[in-house]
């Protein structure tokens, strides 16, 4: 009538607890490595963003500067060619003054 049932116990033995606990510490000092290591990752990420902003501001002032000593080049070279075109126009009005007045014998 009575049926033999084996008793199971409702609570873990202590290898299991032991085992357990030994798991999670593990894993706890796996999460407090990976953790380390994301702070450090960030903290790099953080410095690199920072030394790639300075050098995109010295990169960006030297592009200003040599852009503007090539303005103040281009500046002067089209005043030069001015100058020239200028002197190379009057030139060619006092040769044919010259060769006007010669060829009419007002020399």
């Amino acid at each position: 009538m009575f049926s033999s049932k084996p008793k199971t116990s409702s609570s873990p033995s202590r290898i299991s607890i032991v085992e357990a606990n030994s798991h999670l510490q593990l894993v706890h000092k796996k999460v407090a490595q990976l953790e380390s290591l994301v702070d450090k990752q960030s903290n790099q990420l953080i410095i690199n963003e920072q030394n790639y902003k300075k050098q995109l501001i010295i990169n960006n002032n030297s592009y200003e500067s040599k852009l503007s000593e090539l303005n103040s080049q281009i500046d002067c070279f089209q005043n030069k060619v001015i100058f020239n075109s200028f002197f190379i126009f009057y030139s060619i009005i006092i040769f044919k003054l010259f060769f006007l007045f010669t060829s009419l014998g007002l020399n």
